[in-house]
């Protein structure tokens, strides 16, 4: 498969003028097989989670005006050391603390990538990260005992992969030729619906685009009006992960990117 590397650019959604204010009606997202057992990895100072299971098995989306089934590949999430910024998207130049993104490939085409962006704040019960919570202190403290790793090396060679966007600030599709080590930590079934915003009939929608020739205009972006609520205690577990030996990753969201042209929708569905 001769994919091309490159990555997409998150644009905010604070000018006006720029966003299309038109309802669009389409149909219902749908959500299938969203119960799952899974593992959270640390790779390259990244925290990801990545799933288990046969294809068949995946959670999958489609409706929403997407244009196929896509299957959920990992999920990932952006903040930083500061309650007043983290996430990645802006609504009105308002960050929220934290942001979750769900990158899917398509069924058909695996080419073409969905991603749900959704904003966390602060409030309810926590559920949303909670079985997260219970294994991140695997990555900043694993020999505590109940942090069960399996550490090992890999070679992906012309291997698709999601470079998690907490080194770049944004997601990278490539082809890898190098070794490098990953600690996994299972974290077991975890309803994903519990991390998507129960209002799911409001989202902005846009294309992103990867940079390097042929996967321009692959990614569809669609980013939930609506927040789903966290613990505090929950974000500061996930402020204690360093990006290098005795120091805390201070951030890893990308400031936001200009339209640079494209036009950003706000659609509900019906």
């Amino acid at each position: 498969m001769n994919l091309a590397s490159g990555n997409y650019f998150i644009v905010f959604v604070d000018d006006k003028e720029n966003v299309a204010f038109h309802f669009f009606f389409y149909n219902l997202f749908e959500l299938l097989n969203f119960l799952f057992s899974q593992e959270l990895s640390y790779l390259l100072s990244a925290v990801q989670i990545t799933l288990k299971g046969s294809s068949a098995d995946l959670p999958e989306i489609f409706g929403g005006g997407l244009d196929q089934v896509y299957r959920l590949a990992q999920y990932h999430f952006h903040w930083s050391q500061e309650d007043s910024k983290g996430s990645e998207h802006t609504v009105d130049g308002h960050h929220y603390p934290m942001e979750l993104h769900l990158v899917h490939t398509g069924a058909e085409n695996p080419e073409k990538i969905a991603v749900l962006g959704v904003f966390l704040e602060f409030g309810g019960d926590g559920k949303a990260l909670r079985e997260e919570c219970n294994k991140i202190e695997c990555v900043y403290e694993p020999s505590k005992l109940s942090c069960h790793s399996t550490t090992f090396s890999v070679v992906f060679l012309t291997l698709l992969i999601f470079a998690d966007s907490i080194l770049l600030g944004h997601v990278v599709l490539q082809e890898l030729n190098y070794l490098f080590v990953a600690k996994f930590y299972p974290i077991g079934n975890i309803r994903m619906d519990d991390k998507l915003p129960k209002n799911r009939n409001s989202f902005w929608r846009y294309s992103g685009s990867l940079t390097t020739p042929p996967c321009t205009e692959c990614v569809t972006w669609t980013v939930f009006t609506e927040p789903v609520t966290i613990l505090k205690t929950q974000l500061e577990q996930f402020r204690m992960v360093q990006d290098s030996p005795e120091h805390l990753m201070e951030k890893n969201f990308r400031p936001t990117q200009n339209l640079n042209g494209r036009e950003v929708f706000l659609i509900t569905t019906s």
